[in-house]
């Protein structure tokens, strides 16, 4: 259900790192999410009627070293056209960050690279659009808008390859509050009050 349902991802997510070897605590955050099923069995995407659009919106955020036994950081993303929901995800991050401005970056190398695998989708049938990043990490976005390490000698290949994406306008990177950053409820547990913020400014609706 996680695959369609954006406000399901995070929780599938978490419950899954548990199906290996299930613990009580596994136990505890799966009735919670059938405890919530039980109140919003039915959320639908809205794909409702918009003017003609040329460019992808995608949202881009992290959760550093939010795993109390691991210490990694939890990345999550989502792809807009206008306001209709392409795209999302929420994942653990394979390798533990050093800082939080780390975290935020392989976030938005994530986000980068679904959205650059849209973007050629489209090309692919004869459709130009323009893309923009949005992160709510002033420091991921000074990284990617300059060119080399700078003082940030830890970074990777794989993380610097977005510097050059950025430098030939192939993708646009902005600052968004916080408040506003969709992708801020795929990071972590939420509140009702912030999840429905959120997941309402993606197109979902709940259904009764």
């Amino acid at each position: 259900m996680s695959a369609d349902r954006a406000d399901l991802s995070y929780a599938a997510k978490e419950c899954s790192r548990g199906m290996a070897n299930p613990t009580r605590g596994d136990v505890v955050r799966l009735k919670r999410v059938l405890r919530y099923l039980k109140g919003a069995s039915r959320v639908v995407n809205l794909f409702v009627w918009q003017s003609p659009q040329s460019q992808l919106v995608t949202y881009s955020d992290s959760d550093w070293a939010g795993c109390a036994k691991t210490r990694k950081s939890t990345t999550g993303g989502v792809i807009m056209l206008g306001s209709h929901m392409l795209a999302h995800w929420s994942s653990t991050q394979s390798t533990i960050a050093l800082s939080s401005a780390e975290a935020e970056l392989n976030a938005l190398v994530k986000a980068v690279s679904e959205t650059m695998g849209i973007l050629n989708m489209l090309k692919e049938m004869g459709k130009g659009f323009k893309a923009r990043i949005l992160t709510d990490s002033s420091a991921a976005k000074g990284i990617v808008n300059r060119v080399g390490c700078g003082k940030v000698k830890h970074l990777e290949a794989r993380q610097l390859w977005v510097q050059d994406a950025v430098r030939r306008k192939v993708i646009e990177v902005k600052k968004v509050s916080r408040d506003l950053n969709v992708s801020d409820a795929l990071t972590h547990h939420w509140t009702t009050v912030d999840g429905i913020r959120h997941f309402t400014q993606a197109g979902l609706s709940w259904k009764r």
